[in-house]
């Protein structure tokens, strides 16, 4: 009973290792980062230049808004490595290199199981980049820096959101199955489809639906705990975190309860991938 764990363990440590081995022998997880690493260096330097020209207007107070530029380049980093998730298996159908992957894993759950715990590992790399090159970007820029608890609170759930949207991006690949597929229902969820539902159930003045979305609970993950970080700075903290709400659409839902319903979906659609993959024949 003992060997067969240890077997079993160790089994599934070498699907891991080859997993790592199939990631980092590309060009993807790289091209991918460095967008990431851009966009937080430049968003984090913009932050600090515009909340350095209000602390220059009479009666000014400078603020760390670095909080809530780092949640927004976590949520947009979110979106890339849900792309890097769904490309787990589609990449794999595409180059016909699944076959030889299913034939030595000890099962598919095997399989599945590996691509989550090394894709997972490579999402939380892309949040410590983000991190990390906010950090340089609200250093070298203009304004407040934030207290170190404070900005790691907000890299720690911003961390954990580009952690779900990768396991998430897993399970709409495997749903679909189909590389090109999987990344065009993600784009076009990020960028039309999503905003379309929000419009609509604003229009209709429902607005709290949407945050129930995959995209209410992320902001809600992202975005909440750095708004009320600034809120909690008295009046001109109660003022900026009023802004910070106008720019991030901040959700109903604490960062907590958001964290938890982007885990459903996270499982869910990892459980119907599963379910997906195992009507499939190995070809």
């Amino acid at each position: 009973m003992v060997s067969d764990l240890v077997l079993s363990r160790l089994a599934l440590g070498r699907l891991v290792l080859a997993e790592y081995r199939k990631i980092f022998s590309t060009k993807l997880w790289w091209t991918l980062l460095i967008p990431v690493a851009a966009v937080a260096l430049l968003f984090t330097l913009a932050g600090g230049g515009f909340v350095g020209v209000l602390a220059d207007q009479p009666g000014g107070v400078d603020l760390p808004f670095a909080l809530v530029t780092l949640g927004l380049t976590m949520g947009f980093t979110a979106t890339f490595a849900a792309i890097f998730g769904a490309l787990a298996l589609g990449s794999e159908n595409r180059h016909r290199t699944i076959t030889t992957t299913l034939l030595t894993g000890s099962s598919r759950q095997a399989v599945l199981t590996a691509k989550l715990v090394a894709h997972g590992s490579v999402g939380l790399l892309y949040a410590a980049v983000t991190a990390l090159f906010g950090v340089i970007g609200a250093t070298i820029g203009s304004g407040a820096l934030p207290s170190a608890a404070a900005f790691a609170a907000v890299a720690a759930t911003g961390g954990l959101a580009v952690l779900l949207w990768t396991l998430l991006g897993i399970g709409v690949g495997y749903l679909i199955g189909n590389q090109v597929a999987a990344v065009l229902a993600l784009v076009l969820y990020s960028l039309i489809i999503s905003p379309l539902i929000g419009g609509i159930l604003t229009a209709a003045e429902i607005p709290r639906v949407g945050d129930y979305l995959p995209d209410g609970a992320s902001t809600a993950l992202t975005t909440d705990l750095a708004v009320r970080e600034l809120g909690a700075d008295g009046g001109s903290g109660r003022v900026a975190a009023e802004l910070g709400t106008d720019l991030t659409g901040l959700a109903t839902l604490p960062w907590w309860a958001g964290g938890l319903l982007l885990a459903g979906y996270a499982v869910l659609l990892v459980g119907l991938g599963a379910l997906a993959d195992e009507r499939r024949d190995i070809t």
